[in-house]
């Protein structure tokens, strides 16, 4: 962990613990603090954590997939809005052409049993076994934010499994409101226009609205992972400054990696598995931004959070140096 002194760099008015909040206008402060999160990634080897979500990732895909489809299939039977169709011609139009069999194949099964007989026993199993197999990605995500935190996993077997299937399942669902949003909101929009009688002004409105909304859905799902995943207690903020960051720097990596795969086709020299490989480097370079987001959410809470500090000076289970950091940090206040 990054010693006090340094961090005390970053200081401003009294806070809570004795010192200062964080100065995000100071480009001192910013600078001390870049220089802290590099060291703290270094240190935590956050590249070799991303490369474990990667590898996690890829095999979860197929039940991540299911899980999704199946709740975008039950929206398609309650509300008419044919999520799980317009999956379908995305598959068609931009997945690799050597897996768009196997994620054709996926999709209309899920549509087929949902569309069959409702949320029946079957769906509902299909969707359990799904949601288990799928959250082994989000439980490497654990491990890794329990790393940048400092302190090893003591929470019992049962309730880490639950939290990290209803963090799975809580996945799933931003994931089909952000989809929902972003592919059928003109429509949605023009509905509940004409509904309540807002005329064109709230149609406008709404589509421009519904891009932020999207974007805030996945700065929100990253809070609640960050907030809920590390075994530490903390403060919940709905935009903390790691959702934030990693937020931004995800949006940025998808579209700088979507216009180099335009003129680039890196995956081409390894024939079928390249597009294998190409999607792995992609997981790769989400699971690094997540972890940044996540060191960046420790490295402040470590300083400035009461509740972060009061639980990591008594915690057993953090490291020796994050538990006298934290001590330090009570007695000064």
């Amino acid at each position: 962990m990054v010693a006090a002194e340094e961090a005390a760099m970053v200081s401003g008015g009294p806070t809570a613990d004795g010192r200062g909040p964080m100065n995000w206008r100071s480009a001192g402060a910013m600078r001390t603090l870049g220089k802290n999160l590099f060291a703290e990634v270094k240190e935590d080897k956050i590249t070799t954590l991303a490369a474990a979500f990667a590898y996690h990732t890829v095999f979860a895909i197929p039940a991540l997939l299911i899980l999704t489809v199946t709740i975008a299939a039950l929206v398609n039977q309650a509300t008419e809005i044919r999520v799980a169709e317009q999956v379908r011609d995305v598959i068609r139009d931009h997945a690799p052409a050597n897996t768009k069999d196997l994620l054709n194949s996926i999709v209309d099964n899920a549509i087929a049993k949902v569309g069959g007989g409702g949320a029946s026993l079957g769906t509902l199993l299909t969707a359990l076994l799904a949601l288990w197999s799928g959250s082994n990605a989000v439980g490497a995500l654990i491990d890794s934010f329990n790393r940048a935190y400092d302190v090893e996993e003591s929470r019992p077997f049962l309730k880490k499994k639950l939290l990290t299937l209803g963090l799975t399942l809580l996945l799933a669902l931003f994931v089909n409101v952000a989809f929902v949003l972003l592919v059928f909101g003109q429509r949605i929009g023009h509905w509940i226009a004409d509904q309540a009688g807002l005329g064109s002004a709230f149609d406008v409105l709404w589509n421009l609205a519904r891009w932020p909304v999207a974007i805030a859905a996945i700065a929100l799902m990253l809070a609640v992972l960050y907030y809920a995943g590390p075994n530490v207690e903390q403060s919940f903020r709905w935009a903390s400054p790691g959702s934030i960051l990693a937020t931004v720097l995800w949006l940025l990596a998808t579209a700088g990696f979507g216009l180099y795969l335009r003129f680039s086709n890196p995956g081409s020299a390894y024939g079928l598995v390249g597009s294998v490989l190409v999607l792995l480097f992609f997981l790769y370079m989400t699971g690094i931004v997540f972890l940044l987001g996540a060191e960046l959410n420790a490295l402040l809470a470590q300083r400035y959070d009461p509740e972060t500090i009061r639980d990591l000076a008594t915690k057993p289970e953090a490291e020796p140096e994050a538990r006298a950091a934290a001590r330090g940090a009570q007695q000064a206040g």
